[in-house]
């Protein structure tokens, strides 16, 4: 018991640490980039963030062929660190709306959204071979928690300081906020690395990860749903820049407004995860959470369709995205805890950075070709039809995750006591 709670709290702190400094720059991004390039280029830098990704995914799969996943998280937030130092270098140095700055704006914004996609991927990556599933029915709800204060108190100190110091110097905090990961990464991915020692072949062998997911009905199912809710989260960010372009005309004033919604969106996500997200689990297991998004995506929506205000935003981007960080996250994570150390560093990385971001690539393309002139009526009706699909996709996660975990239990884990 005594390891388990150290592992939680390693995993709440280093959660915590990566989610400020994400939320720190994630309003630096939206800001910076809506400012600079208009709600109008959202839908493009979405296609080339996923074209981005591919590549990035490429070399991870290269990557962990060779070595372990924990030394691949480390070595990842070596990079995040680094790289975001870079960043506010460029920032400060290049001539405010020329040439280079609006190409920055371009390069960053699919920086951080790399970032974004392979902290979170390989954060529970590794934190599913620290802890059992069962195990993670009961703790998981708290490890979240600690990213969600993170990001609470990333978006604070973002609206607070961002008025203040000015938006370029808040990424040095980032950096401050992201580098103590390195050294949590590291401690982790040594208790992980006690649970992979006798599977660590069944992570390098086989065929490429794309086969791994193609190959399995439940891997695919799990595709499909976070496909779909990408998707209806690119339309809602739509129907949502629309809105927000019209209301703030200074970058400051978007990134203050952006801190103020993260940090509400976390406290909001922090009561759910510690009062909802564990007890629902361990009654209900996952599907309430995945099923829960979907209808508040969908009420979001539709709301917008009779109030589209920005004040309005502020209360459902805040209950969307509350929903989104903690219980359809930790409910999301729980499927991959019946699964092999394989699936949890190659086949979830697919999942969770490429098809992520294909999604979001996909909802660009319908925006960009379709629906850039679309009412937002039309809009929240497509997100409704979605919504329904995911809906059934999640139901039947549920069946598969319960049979697999059925069988997993009577077989002891490498590392585990038998049960």
């Amino acid at each position: 018991m005594r390891t388990e709670t150290r592992n939680v709290v390693l995993c709440c702190l280093y959660f915590f640490l990566a989610m400020a400094g994400y939320y720190v720059l994630k309003p630096i991004r939206e800001s910076f980039f809506l400012h600079s390039q208009g709600a109008q280029n959202f839908p493009s830098v979405h296609i080339l963030v996923g074209l981005a990704t591919l590549v990035a995914l490429q070399l991870y799969d290269v990557l962990v062929r060779l070595y372990t996943g924990g030394v691949l998280v480390v070595a990842s937030n070596v990079v995040f660190v680094v790289g975001t130092c870079g960043m506010w270098a460029a920032m400060v140095s290049v001539a405010p709306q020329g040439a280079l700055h609006q190409a920055l704006a371009w390069v960053f914004y699919v920086w951080v959204s790399i970032l974004a996609v392979f902290v979170v991927a390989l954060f529970w990556a590794l934190t599913h071979n620290v802890f059992t599933p069962e195990q993670g029915q009961r703790l998981y709800g708290f490890i979240g928690a600690g990213g969600i204060l993170g990001g609470a108190y990333g978006g604070f100190v973002t609206e607070r300081l961002s008025l203040v110091i000015g938006t370029d110097h808040l990424l040095l905090l980032a950096a401050l906020l992201l580098a103590p990961c390195i050294r949590l990464g590291w401690v982790l991915q040594r208790e992980a690395s006690t649970r992979e020692a006798a599977q660590q072949l069944a992570t390098r062998e086989g065929g490429s990860s794309w086969a791994l997911v193609a190959g399995d009905r439940y891997l695919l199912s799990i595709a499909l749903l976070v496909f779909l809710t990408m998707v209806i989260a690119e339309l809602g960010d739509h129907q949502t820049q629309r809105v927000l372009e019209k209301a703030f005309d200074r970058k400051d004033q978007l990134t203050s407004f952006y801190g103020s919604l993260y940090r509400n969106v976390n406290v909001v996500g922090l009561i759910v995860n510690v009062v909802v997200t564990c007890p629902v689990q361990v009654r209900w297991g996952p599907w309430p959470g995945l099923v829960l998004l979907q209808l508040v995506a969908a009420g979001k929506a539709l709301a917008l369709v009779w109030f589209p205000q920005a004040s309005l935003l502020r209360y459902g981007l805040t209950l969307d995205l509350a929903i989104h960080y903690s219980i359809y996250q930790a409910s999301k994570e729980l499927l991959y805890t019946p699964t092999s150390p394989a699936v949890k560093y190659r086949a979830k990385a697919v999942i969770d950075t490429l098809v992520f971001r294909l999604g979001l690539s996909t909802g660009a393309l319908w925006v960009l070709f379709s629906l850039r002139g679309a009412t937002l009526p039309a809009i929240s009706i497509y997100v409704c039809i979605l919504a329904v699909a995911a809906i059934v996709t999640s139901v039947r996660l549920d069946r598969q995750y319960r049979t697999l975990v059925g069988a997993s239990s009577s077989t002891p884990r490498p590392g585990t006591p038998g049960r």
